[in-house]
């Protein structure tokens, strides 16, 4: 069994191998963060099934549970925690317990029916969703500063195996154990025939001299770490620094550009309303010209009908007096004058058809 645990553990150990990759690495670090919320509703959800495991149990299988460890963990705690995945067991003890039991056990179910649907409220719907709601609050958080964190991972993950031999696992750390022990032997009595390779206090290559910004040892002090740290923390200031500088003037153009632009639509306002009121002005003055001018005309229109009837009047009457001249009929009485446009056309046409010999 505990062979079985351990071959567990190695395989969600080895997910640790996998952090490097940029697109997989936040993910787990999601994943860590999600279990240390879980952590935090963990008592809450043992809390309700305990109390639910305990008082159910109470009332449908009274001193029916042996009281021991193992009955108590398999019958109150492990059936009430299925329900939080839709396993709910306990509504088929119920209906088999009011079958098959008398009439004495209907208040108990009746009881349990309602502890039971209260229980899974609470449970699947209340605590549940709280959960969900907080990992989906992680899951923002990390989202945002993805490329900060798979940084952060990576290089904790490179320092922590650098300090490590290259098969530090077994059976392939024999291998490890091997190779130390012929270094060991050979720095002790091969020191003659490698004098081209000095050592330092911790036997460390010159060689290798790149390798020294990561400390071989997590206690040991290297000066080139404090200061790679210290330029890094540098950098990271600095980067900071700037990105801050640069929203601070991209604030003040923008609200630069945002009071042009207020002026700018301010003063089109003006303009739209100082056009719209001269249009205003000069439809006004056009209907008052439109309604001069008509009422000029009219008097026009008027004063020619006038004169025109006048004229016709005169002439209808010369008209009239000459044909009576001609006629010498002193007798016939004068021809009343009618206006032009009634009598004028037909009194032209009766001098027409007189006698022109006369």
């Amino acid at each position: 069994i505990i062979w079985a645990f351990d071959l567990e553990l190695w395989y969600l150990r080895s997910l640790r191998f996998i952090v490097v990759l940029k697109f997989i690495g936040p993910k787990l670090f999601m994943l860590k963060n999600m279990l240390r919320d879980l952590f935090a509703f963990v008592y809450m959800i043992f809390i309700a099934i305990s109390a639910y495991g305990v008082v159910s149990r109470s009332l449908i299988l009274y001193k029916q549970i042996p009281f021991t460890i193992n009955d108590i963990f398999k019958d109150v705690l492990y059936k009430p925690y299925w329900f939080i995945f839709g396993d709910v067991s306990d509504k088929d003890l119920l209906n088999e317990i009011v079958s098959n039991g008398t009439q004495s056990h209907v208040a108990e179910v009746t009881a349990t029916h309602v502890l039971l649907a209260f229980h899974m409220l609470f449970i699947n719907v209340l605590i549940l969703n709280l959960l969900i709601a907080v990992f989906t609050r992680t899951i923002d958080d990390i989202q945002e500063n993805t490329e900060f964190y798979w940084r952060y991972q990576r290089y904790a993950f490179v320092r922590e195996y650098f300090e490590r031999p290259p098969l530090a696992y077994p059976p392939l750390i024999i291998f490890t154990h091997i190779i130390y022990l012929f270094r060991a032997l050979r720095r002790k009595f091969c020191q003659e025939l490698c004098q081209d390779q000095v050592t330092d206090e911790n036997y460390k290559l010159k060689s290798k001299t790149i390798t020294q910004m990561i400390p071989i040892e997590t206690s040991q002090i290297n000066e080139r770490w404090d200061r790679f740290e210290n330029a890094a923390t540098h950098s990271y200031a600095r980067t900071i620094f700037e990105k801050s500088k640069k929203k601070n003037d991209l604030s003040i153009d923008e609200n630069i550009s945002t009071k042009k632009l207020l002026t700018i639509d301010k003063n089109e306002t003006q303009l739209n309303n100082n056009e719209q009121q001269i249009i205003e002005n000069l439809t006004e003055e056009i209907k008052t010209l439109k309604s001069v001018v008509t009422n000029h005309l009219e008097k026009n229109n008027l004063r020619m009908e006038n004169h025109a009837h006048d004229v016709n009047k005169s002439l209808d009457w010369i008209m009239q007096a000459i044909a009576r001249v001609k006629m010498n009929d002193r007798k016939k009485p004068p021809v009343s004058l009618e206006p032009i446009f009634l009598q004028g056309n037909t009194s032209f046409d009766n001098r027409t058809t007189t006698n022109p010999t006369q």
